[in-house]
This record gives C-alpha cells, structure tokens and sequence, in this order.
C-alpha cells in the first residue's frame, strides 16, 4: 500500500494525501559526497506542521533501511526551527557493501504528547475539522518518497580520452573499485564532442545522451559476463539493479537479458521530431 492511502489516526504532509491541501514536503539536492549523501529537506505553506518547526517541537529526519540486512536507522537533523534544512547522512561502508541503502525523509514531532482539534488555521482538509486526535512523541507527521541514492552519469561512466582510438570509436570495462563503475575510453573526437555538446544546443545533448546510452548497454553486457559474487559488493551496480528489478526489467543475473534494453530503461534515448515539417523520404 502506498503512503498516499495509508491512514493514520492523526494528519500528515506527503505526496498525493489530501491531510494538508496547502501545505507540501520534499527533499532536493540529492547527492553523492564521496560516501555520503546529501539532501535538503523543505516545508512550504502555512499548517500546523510548518508551525511545530518553526517552534522546534518538530524536526527533519531521514530513515535509511538495507532490506537485505538487519540496519534501519534515523538520521536527526539539528532543531535549529528553519524550515529548509541541509542533511548529510555517513553510513558505514561495511553495511554499504551489503545492500544499496533506501531513504525515507520524515518530519518527527519531539513535543510532549497532546490532543488537537483540527481547525482551519492549521492548514487541515475539511475533513480534519472539528476532529480530536493525539500527537505522541516520536510521531511521523510529514513524509516525502523512499529513495534510493542512484549514482550520477558522470560517476558511473568514466569516460577517458585515447589519442591512440580511431574516429569515432570507444571502449568500455567494468571496474569494480570506487562502488563500481564503467571506465570509457573514447577517440579525441568523439570525447571532445561529448565534452562540449552542453554549449552546443538540446539536440546536441540528447546525442550525447544516446552515446552515453550506448555506452552503459556494453557496460552492462560486461556485467553479465562477470560472476555474481565479484560485484555483489559494488554499490553502483546493485542500485543500478534495484531500479530494472522496480521496473520489472531483467538484470544481468537473469537469464534472457537484454543489455540494451536494459540500458535503455535505465537512460531512456529520446528525439525531438520537428512537428513543422511534414514527413518526406528524402
């Protein structure tokens, strides 16, 4: 069941409830800081949430849990009553080796418990209005989306210039180092156009994009040639997994799988047809 149709005995901020129609929650800025993560939490809207905050009865936090493990922690933020707040979040590199982390941002209230009737000036649906609920200590009362920390392009693919690479051409290994990635060696001009296509035009990135594309669908090949336990460890390639698993993609382990598919999924190509113009064979 997703969050947005769980019910509580008390309101809550998150994603598609009907709780708190002026109020929202979220976390931006997610980032990889060598091993850590980085995140921003944020309320916007005036409710009784935002106001537990700005009173620092109520703080931002961040649930990490490795299904495959035993480890489930929380991570407090300072109660510093800001309603935008920065988080970096160290989690020890023997649990990261086990499984990818998921992270769940909450806003946990820290007060005394007490019981509220719901009203207008707290921000609540007409449904809360007029109705008595508890707020404990400890209570989650906002919540944004589970995550998982997915690792960049750029940190993924490590792409290195070869001088010695015909036009054009590229090769691509598996590196299982550094939580896992794809080491890219490409010809001058090849390598050069790829740096430069940001200050040439959307077109220019989304060929790009489709080169790098082609890029993960060898790298992942690479992965299915490899033996399971020899990247079992690597962060990257199992978060990497999760997300075709979500999306009910085969992955490397399976038999049948499809690399370029796969790799499309993951860093779909796109085109940007020219509706101006009719369609001519030319």
């Amino acid at each position: 069941m997703s969050d947005a149709t769980s019910s509580y005995a008390f309101p809550v901020v998150g994603h598609g409830r009907l709780d708190y129609p002026a109020c929202s929650y979220q976390t931006t800025n997610w980032s990889r800081i060598s091993e850590n993560v980085c995140l921003r939490h944020e309320i916007s809207g005036e409710c009784l949430v935002s106001r537990l905050v700005l009173e620092q009865k109520a703080c931002f936090g961040c649930i990490v849990v490795m299904r495959e493990t035993m480890y489930r922690r929380t991570f407090m933020t300072p109660n510093d009553g800001n309603l935008s707040v920065e988080q970096t979040i160290e989690i020890d590199s023997d649990y990261r080796a086990s499984a990818p982390p998921k992270f769940s941002p909450v806003v946990v209230y820290l007060g005394d418990s007490f019981e509220i009737v719901g009203d207008e000036s707290m921000g609540l649906d007409k449904l809360w209005h007029d109705k008595k609920f508890t707020l404990h200590k400890g209570a989650v009362i906002a919540r944004d989306h589970w995550y998982v920390s997915k690792p960049g392009i750029g940190k993924l693919l490590r792409l290195k210039k070869d001088d010695n690479m015909p036009s054009g051409a590229m090769t691509v290994i598996a590196l299982t180092d550094e939580s896992g990635y794809f080491s890219v060696r490409v010809a001058a001009d090849l390598f050069n156009g790829i740096k430069r296509a940001k200050t040439q035009g959307q077109e220019m990135c989304r060929h790009r994009d489709s080169i790098l594309t082609h890029a993960l669908s060898v790298g992942f090949s690479k992965l299915g040639e490899m033996e399971k336990e020899e990247i079992s460890a690597c962060e990257n390639f199992q978060i990497i997994k999760q997300i075709l698993e979500s999306k009910n993609e085969l992955t490397w382990e399976d038999e049948g799988f499809n690399p370029c598919r796969a790799a499309c999924v993951y860093k779909p190509h796109s085109i940007n047809p020219d509706i101006d113009r009719e369609d001519r064979n030319d």
